[in-house]
Order: structure tokens, then sequence, then C-alpha cells
């Protein structure tokens, strides 16, 4: 969605994303949010930002906020298995990167002390990448999963 005449603030986007990530692991008793934010300064207002939705390669959802200068807010959900031998699901809300020539990457510690990583390019109303997490989680282990491909368009 291309958000004009109106200014939402970054707060806004992150509960949207995590009302919106939170229902994808309804159900399961090995589901949990976890949100970690970071900031990053935009040149641009963020009444120019613009919402990507989609999936990951898991089937599970991803979400930009972005403004042609920098990823606001990135949020996506996760599949893992764990080293307590359980697979895990859970959803990651992280923000603030520069996009530079069309592309973006960035390293989040989580308060878990997990990490998240993100590459992406954004081109025009469409968005692509890849992503990982590791280490710790809100379950109390670490989970780990690499490579994951996602696609997401504005709208």
């Amino acid at each position: 969605m291309r958000v004009t005449g109106r200014r939402f603030s970054a707060a806004v986007f992150m509960a949207i994303a995590i009302v919106v990530l939170g229902a994808a692991g309804c159900g399961s008793d090995d589901s949990a949010t976890t949100t970690v934010t970071s900031t990053v300064t935009a040149p641009s207002s963020p009444a120019n930002a613009t919402s990507y939705a989609g999936t990951t390669s898991q089937g599970l959802p991803v979400t930009i906020v972005a403004t042609s200068n920098a990823v606001l807010e990135f949020s996506f959900g996760w599949r893992a298995p764990c080293n307590d031998g359980r697979v895990r699901t859970n959803s990651i809300s992280i923000g603030g990167a520069p996009i530079r020539n069309g592309s973006f990457a960035f390293d989040s510690v989580l308060e878990t002390g997990g990490v998240a990583q993100v590459e992406g390019e954004i081109d025009g109303d469409s968005a692509s990448g890849t992503l990982s997490r590791s280490k710790g989680t809100a379950f109390g282990v670490n989970c780990a999963v690499g490579g994951v491909d996602w696609e997401a368009s504005a709208g």
C-alpha cells in the first residue's frame, strides 16, 4: 500500500506488522513473537513510505516499509529446527537499513540473543531477497535457518 496524504509513524507500521505476523503463529505451542527495533534516519518522510507484503519460501509472511532511501521496517515469519530437536515457528520485526542502488542488507541482534540477517532489493513495486536467523529464541533454545528466499509486492 502506498501511503500518501497522511503521516504515519514507524510505530503504527510496526503495530500493523506485529498483528499480521503474530497471527501467522496462532494455534501452535511452538509459536511466539519476537520484536526488535533499530532506527535508521531516513532522508524521506514516512508519508512517502511504501508498504510491501509477500511470503517467504517457507510460505510465511514478509512485510517491508521503505522510502526510496531506507528500509524503515522489515518483518518476517520463520520456521527452523532447534537444538532441542523441535521445529519452531516465530516472527521477527526489525528495522533500519539504507537502500543503495536499490539494494539493502543488514544484520540485527535480537533481544533473545538471536541474529537476523536480511539482504534484498527493491525495484519499483516489487522486492525480493534472502534472510536467515540463528542462535537464541523466545523459546529459550537456539534455532537456525538460512537461505530463505522472500518476495513482496507494493500494495
